[in-house]
């Protein structure tokens, strides 16, 4: 359940469900990078809540293949650490529920549960970790979107 192909699975049935609008190709850098920072907009406004990261990550990854598109590597290199950040972040997210469900199996069994504590605390921590790290990554996103001015977008 952790292979980059199940997370692939997992974003695929996620654009699906969001609907035909959110799955419109960006015209542009400027259009990708829009979204980005609207993703980020409503991620503030629902306390950036773990599905709302991964909506940032969804958009940064559409961003990242716009830019490779249209030659703009210091953007795709950009968008790519948000990307990669965000992903270890949903990562967490899997991992934390499902050593919930196992955890529960093991109360269930009269099995002790400490070590799933232990291991929910370390995904917990890399979560808070990939959270802290968000804010610079998205500056330095901006910055590369922005470098030149705007006719670079």
């Amino acid at each position: 359940m952790r292979s980059p192909r199940y997370f692939r699975l997992l974003d695929g049935l996620d654009d699906l469900l969001a609907g035909a609008r959110d799955h419109a190709a960006p015209a542009n850098i400027g259009d990708a990078y829009r979204r980005v920072r609207k993703a980020v907009k409503a991620a503030k406004a629902a306390d950036y809540r773990d599905d709302a990261l991964h909506r940032i990550r969804k958009r940064a990854k559409r961003l990242r293949y716009t830019a490779a598109a249209t030659k703009a590597p210091r953007v795709a290199k950009r968008a790519k650490a948000v990307q990669t950040l965000l992903g270890e972040h949903q990562d967490s997210v899997v991992s934390r529920a499902h050593l919930l469900q196992q955890a529960d199996a093991a109360v269930a069994a009269g099995e002790d549960t400490f070590s799933y504590g232990v291991l929910y605390l370390r995904e917990d921590e890399l979560a808070r970790r990939c959270r802290a790290k968000l804010g610079r990554k998205l500056r330095k996103l901006d910055k590369a979107t922005h470098r030149g001015g705007r006719a670079g977008l």
